[in-house]
């Protein structure tokens, strides 16, 4: 059996009390990432950052919302025979 090979990407996030902490990387090997910065427009709205490569892929506004996406190539699912499929 060949197994498949990846290139990992990984999301995390992590609280200790009222400290939360999100990253994230990208393990495609592409050297062209860009990030922007796009300042609040209104004094009730918020500034934020993304990063990517030809889009972007992830980003945190100045309140903490953060975002980010991965994927993996689509596969069957193994059967479970112990769960009855």
């Amino acid at each position: 059996m060949k197994m498949p090979t990846w290139i990992g990407c990984s999301i995390l996030v992590i609280q200790a009390g009222d400290t939360m902490l999100f990253g994230s990387n990208a393990d495609d090997g592409n050297p062209n990432t860009y990030y922007s910065v796009f300042p609040a427009r209104e004094d009730d709205d918020y500034g934020y950052v993304t990063f990517g490569f030809s889009q972007a892929q992830g980003g945190l506004n100045e309140a903490g919302l953060a975002f980010d996406t991965n994927a993996a190539p689509a596969e069957e699912p193994a059967a479970k025979p112990d769960r009855g499929d």
